[in-house]
């Protein structure tokens, strides 16, 4: 077993977590009287975030798969930290479950306060995993030098800086309109990576 192997069992526990969290609230919604009628934006939200999980896991392992040496304290504040914030991305989408009891889905998601927070948290772990890879890999000079990640680092400042204002766009926007801005955001987030930089997710086999 390589050093990569045996470091990443403890990332792929965190990333398999993050994935039944938002599967249990994919589920939920799914279980609800015209689920696919009422709550469309949710849905697509919380697979937005599922695909966001994926296309973490396959930039550490193309980032990272010809690791040889890792330190704990780089592994720590490196790869177990970025997917940590992703973790908490996942359990506090604010989407209930079960376990919240009867509550209307709608009012649950968008509970100002909730929202406010779970935005910073969203940004930081859109932000976070990106940088920190960098630091690990010593590539930030190149980083800083070029347009890889910048993309991912001013979309996830945008997502913090919109939970403070989104309290005030709902008044003058409403809430239909904030839904079809979020998810065009979303999407562009999304197809960045998926199809104008899929080579830095490419996995490639020893």
């Amino acid at each position: 077993m390589t050093v990569f192997e045996y470091s990443s069992i403890l990332i792929a526990i965190l990333i398999g977590q993050s994935a039944v969290k938002i599967s249990e609230k994919i589920v939920y919604v799914l279980d609800q009287p015209e689920s696919l009628k009422l709550y469309v934006f949710e849905l697509s939200f919380a697979v937005f975030v599922l695909l966001r999980i994926v296309i973490a896991f396959f930039y550490y392992f193309a980032k990272l798969n010809g690791l040889e040496t890792i330190e704990p304290a780089n592994f720590i504040l490196g790869p177990f930290l970025a997917f940590f914030c992703i973790y908490l991305s996942a359990h506090y989408l604010p989407i209930p479950t079960g376990l919240n009891g009867t509550i209307s889905i709608e009012k649950y998601f968008w509970n100002i306060d909730r929202l406010k927070v779970y935005c910073s948290l969203l940004g930081v772990s859109v932000i976070y995993p990106v940088v920190s890879m960098q630091f690990l890999t010593e590539e930030f000079e190149v980083f800083k030098a070029s347009w890889e990640g910048w993309p991912v680092v001013i979309q996830g400042i945008a997502i913090i800086i919109s939970g403070f204002y989104l309290e005030r766009a709902i008044t003058v926007f409403g809430i239909p309109k904030i839904k079809s801005g979020i998810t065009i955001f979303a999407l562009l987030g999304i197809l960045f990576f998926v199809f104008l930089r899929s080579d830095v997710l490419s996995l490639v086999g020893s």
